[in-house]
């Protein structure tokens, strides 16, 4: 049995019932559907909330979601 069945709300299926819990790069992308490289970009550049532990970066999920939802839509460019 993997751990998957055995933890009935996970990151994969963006149902998360627990906003302290801590994800790495990876699941801080899945959760935002985003690529992880863009995850660490953001997160050095001061732009996603999350703390450096070395040469890791964790961030914590309720941090993230609060973050995307104070986000504003970013603006399309119109060709003249």
């Amino acid at each position: 049995m993997t751990q998957e069945t055995l933890v009935p709300h996970t990151i994969k299926d963006g149902m998360s019932s627990d906003p302290d819990r801590i994800l790495t790069a990876h699941q801080a992308a899945q959760l935002l559907r985003v690529h992880y490289r863009l995850v660490l970009r953001e997160a050095e550049a001061g732009r996603l909330p999350g703390r450096r532990i070395g040469r890791e970066w964790r961030f914590v999920e309720g941090q993230l979601l609060e973050w995307l939802k104070t986000q504003d839509p970013p603006h399309r460019r119109t060709t003249p």
